[in-house]
């Protein structure tokens, strides 16, 4: 299924599975990963939880290369406001990269300083880990009101380690290229938060 409905915190959520092994030669080797998602009056809500044989968390700063770590991402555009997507990566230790852009090449980072009013809590470490991160959609440029009635995204989910052992890239809906690489929008999903 290539589309989820989102609901509000108070009526529940939605879970789903993040498992395409989409690349071969990058099994995951007992890496397991969901996401359970929800919204409430301005912002999205999301539980990341991982089983990793190797936990990872070297990042101890915003804006790093965290997908070199045991990293879970999220990735959302909003069509009606254009091209762009927002690239929401974090990190086991509980920092993040966000940029937005219309593809790899052309991505601009957000403020450090905009990043630190993120609510991001990680639970957990060794086998096992939980992350929550409470975004808030319109201050990322990805809705144009605190509406969120009906409001339709685009967007793929991913667990990856780049600089672990034994790499590897999960993502919730199947990506079709030669190797590893989130930053393709052709490949998201229909995301409808009600």
């Amino acid at each position: 299924m290539n589309e989820i409905t989102i609901p509000d915190i108070m009526t529940g959520s939605t879970r789903i599975e993040i498992k395409c092994e989409n690349w071969p030669s990058y099994q995951s080797y007992g890496v397991f990963c969901s996401a359970t998602l929800s919204h409430d009056d301005d912002s999205l809500l999301v539980l990341f939880d991982v089983v990793e044989p190797e936990v990872k968390a070297d990042c101890w700063d915003y804006n790093q290369h965290v997908c070199n770590d045991s990293c879970v991402e999220l990735f959302l555009q909003n069509p009606a406001l254009g091209p762009d997507y927002v690239n929401f990566e974090f990190s086991a230790s509980g920092y993040c990269l966000v940029a937005k852009g219309p593809d790899r090449e052309h991505r601009t980072k957000f403020p450090i300083a905009m990043l630190k009013d993120l609510e991001i809590k990680v639970s957990g470490r060794d086998g096992g880990w939980r992350l929550y991160a409470c975004i808030p959609l319109k201050a990322f440029g990805l809705s144009s009101s605190n509406e969120f009635s009906s409001l339709e995204l685009n967007g793929n989910l991913y667990k990856c380690g780049d600089g672990l052992r034994h790499p590897h890239y999960l993502s919730w809906l199947e990506i079709s290229t030669p190797g590893p690489d989130f930053h393709r929008p052709e490949y998201f999903g229909k995301i409808i938060i009600s």
